[in-house]
């Protein structure tokens, strides 16, 4: 295990002093050199009686600053946040494109380090070709490696924090793979703390060959202070329409040196045979499906304790109405899975069918509209099409005087898109069980939201109106797990998302123009937990981007684990907003929301035969609750807006340094800062939701409301002791670095 030698050459004159009391150690203000950049010790004050949820006066007020930091003109597939150089300062990463960049041509691969701007202020420099950070293996002048996910942590624990880089690629005939394969593999690349990379040894990362990687995850799943990883895959084809069917989730266990060993537990295998959606093997897959055996097409990942033993979950969000899945750790790194029913992380409790308009389009049918199974269904919303009876090459409606659509010669309209391969139509017996009638999950945010210190899950979701109520929507679980022990199954309460006021506009589509009513869409993908006014309570973050009329929705948190929107109010009205990163750019104590617009699906479009200046695209939605949408920005691009909140009131940003047997930067500790008895408490994540967001990793921001310094910052460290340390008086308003063992407070220079 490498450790950096300005921290070792640290920790022994910190050793030297080992026996003298903390009031007598390093002197208040003394310059500390830690290799690479520089300490100052701090020396605080006890909090007093302030209030850690003051309310700014006025609320932060967001404006766009992408022009300013050097970002105008962009766009990726993913942008990272990251410190690359150890600065103190988060910078950019940028990948996506699905093939390798031709160098001078267009951008797929991007870095881009935060520097001083002339005049004050900060910006980003391409720094892409000096970081090495997409070099070919091999080498190349003419081209930068494909990647199109990363993760980011120290693998090797010497101080610098280093990069996953993983290739994402579709296989059509799943399980078979394509003949064609990509020209790059995943990869594991070492920073020299400088922010310059070098390729790892390869290791079993690199010769897995499996498509469709969506999210990686960084995590010491055994607290052997070596950090693993935790892969997870959408469905092989890459095509939402047969979205049945997910590959096996991978952990891979790290060997401190950059390399990595393919290790999933026993307790994590799925039936990853029948997968396949060819026309002779459909049946074994719908059987492994509607058995809770198969691996679920998966958009998001996250690992964090919510038992509280100090060993990580494991928890992947599902797609295609299928449930979730909550891997438990039994303390040394094996995992099983947790099936809750409905009412846990697995789904909600409805899975009534009944409103599903597809289920009405089916009892419609002549063949089907009089039987029992259809008895009380409703006469659909929309125009359900199936095909003549005398030519089924003809499509055609059911209700031909409102929709059109008739047959010709005297043929019926029957069978509604019974191609199952491709999640058309209804079918008794599959679409109407359980094991459908969960979500369409995109991510799940590990954060402690209502403050008893225990982590709760922020999950977002997509759902449609034409899916009914057994859809499950965007929400809040609070965790309610007895704390410390393995014995216990996890638990959860599902917070009343309309009682609470997390609520998301339903807007239809336009009916004018040749269009029938489609209905309301939901689209949360790239949730997020964060306190975007300072005020200790952490605000859930919901962008909407997947569907026409959406966009980004900031639930305050209020007393009372009440909620309110207030992203119009603080200047955020951002339509097709897809959020990649929350982060604070210049250390002053204000949380930017970068967002990386990427125009999914049809937000942003207008319908069939309309145009941008029509009345009902353009000028809709025309009502008070909301302004006009006009599509959003032009083209898609990356978008940063920045806040006032740090200047009225209070902050504390916390990295840490372990001792050996935990991994460096401290990944998965528990992180409790109180002030005036007001506990907050963070986990410190390697990568979350959707695409492995990374939020400044190994960074942890904490608002203090009017509080000028904190009387406590506590750490259980993520090792086989699960150590705790403490610091007290600890001034706010400043990064500062930890160390485990030593109590002193060091503020990082920047």
């Amino acid at each position: 295990m490498i450790r950096h030698p300005g921290l070792l050459a640290l920790a022994a004159l910190l050793s030297a002093c080992s026996s003298t009391p903390p009031t007598t150690g390093p002197a208040c203000g003394s310059t500390v050199d830690a290799g690479g950049y520089t300490l100052t010790v701090l020396c605080g004050e006890p909090a007093g009686a302030c209030d850690a949820h003051a309310q700014l006066a006025n609320g932060p007020a967001f404006t766009e600053t992408t022009a300013d930091l050097g970002l105008a003109g962009l766009s990726f597939g993913n942008v990272y946040s990251v410190d690359l150089d150890g600065d103190g300062y988060p910078d950019l990463v940028a990948c996506g494109g699905g093939k390798r960049e031709t160098i001078g041509q267009d951008q797929l691969v991007a870095v881009f380090m935060n520097r001083p701007k002339d005049g004050g202020g900060r910006t980003f420099v391409d720094m892409t070709a000096e970081s090495g950070l997409f070099q070919v293996r091999g080498g190349s002048a003419t081209e930068y490696r494909e990647a199109e996910v990363m993760a980011f942590a120290d693998v090797n624990n010497d101080g610098f924090i280093d990069a996953f880089s993983g290739v994402a690629f579709a296989a059509p005939n799943y399980p078979s793979l394509p003949q064609t394969l990509p020209a790059d593999q995943n990869e594991l690349l070492l920073n020299d703390g400088h922010g310059h990379f070098t390729l790892a040894q390869p290791s079993d990362t690199s010769s897995l060959v499996q498509p469709a990687l969506n999210q990686s995850v960084f995590t010491d799943v055994d607290n052997d202070g070596s950090l693993d990883l935790f892969l997870t895959f959408w469905t092989p084809t890459e095509n939402g329409d047969q979205a049945f069917v997910g590959s096996q989730a991978q952990l891979f266990m790290g060997a401190g040196d950059g390399t990595f060993a393919l290790a999933t537990p026993q307790g994590m295998m799925t039936n990853d045979k029948n997968v396949s959606l060819a026309p002779q093997a459909i049946n074994a897959t719908i059987a492994n499906i509607l058995a809770g055996t198969d691996p679920r097409p998966s958009f998001g990942a996250a690992a964090c304790d919510l038992n509280g033993d100090g060993y990580p979950e494991l928890l992947i969000s599902s797609y295609g109405g299928q449930s979730n899945q909550l891997y438990v750790n039994d303390g040394s790194g094996d995992y099983s899975r947790q099936v809750d029913g409905n009412g846990g992380f697995d789904g909600d409790s409805d899975v009534d069918y009944h409103d599903n308009w597809y289920y009405d389009c089916y009892c419609v049918d002549p063949q089907y509209q009089n039987t029992a199974y259809c008895a009380g269904a409703a006469k659909p919303p929309i125009c359900c099409q199936g095909t003549c009876s005398n030519d089924p090459n003809t499509t055609c409606t059911w209700d031909p005087t409102d929709c059109g659509g008739a047959c010709s010669n005297g043929g019926t309209c029957q069978g509604i898109a019974q191609n199952i391969e491709n999640m058309g139509g209804w079918h008794p017996g599959f679409s109407d069980q359980p094991a459908l009638l969960d979500g369409n999950n995109f991510g799940a945010t590990c954060r402690d939201v209502n403050g008893d210190g225990v982590p709760d899950v922020w999950e977002g979701t997509i759902r449609h109106e034409w899916a009914g109520e057994s859809s499950d929507p965007t929400a809040l679980l609070l965790n309610t797990t007895p704390q410390s022990s393995q014995s216990g199954p996890i638990t959860w309460n599902r917070v009343d998302s309309a009682a609470a006021g997390i609520v998301l506009p339903h807007w239809d589509y336009p009916s004018s123009g040749g269009w029938h009513a489609q209905g309301w869409n939901e689209g949360v993908e790239q949730n997020d937990v964060a306190d975007l006014d300072n005020d200790g309570y952490p605000d859930l973050i919901a962008p909407e981007s997947d569907y026409a009329y959406q966009y980004l929705h900031i639930y305050k948190q209020l007393p009372s684990l009440q909620f309110q929107d207030q992203a119009f109010a603080w200047g955020l009205v951002v339509p097709c907003m897809s959020l990649d990163v929350v982060a604070d750019f210049d250390r002053r104590g204000s949380l930017a929301l970068l967002e990386n617009e990427a125009g999914y699906n049809q937000c942003g479009a207008c319908p069939s035969g309309q145009t941008q200046a029509s009345e009902t695209c353009g000028g809709w939605p025309a009502s008070g609750d909301a302004p006009a949408f006009d599509g959003g920005y032009s083209g898609n691009g990356v978008h940063v807006f920045s806040s006032n909140a740090g200047q009225g009131s209070h902050w504390l940003a916390i990295r840490l340094r372990a001792g050996a047997g935990t991994n460096t930067m401290g990944f998965g500790a528990r992180v409790t800062v109180t002030a005036n008895g007001v506990a907050q408490m963070q986990d410190m994540l390697g990568g979350k939701a959707i695409g492995s967001r990374s939020d400044d990793p190994g960074v942890l921001f904490f608002g203090l409301g009017a509080c000028a310094s904190v009387d406590t910052v506590t750490v259980r460290w993520p090792n086989k002791s699960l150590t705790v340390d403490t610091w007290k008086n600890v001034p706010a308003n400043v990064l500062v670095e930890l160390h485990a063992g030593d109590p002193t407070v060091y503020g990082v220079n920047l």
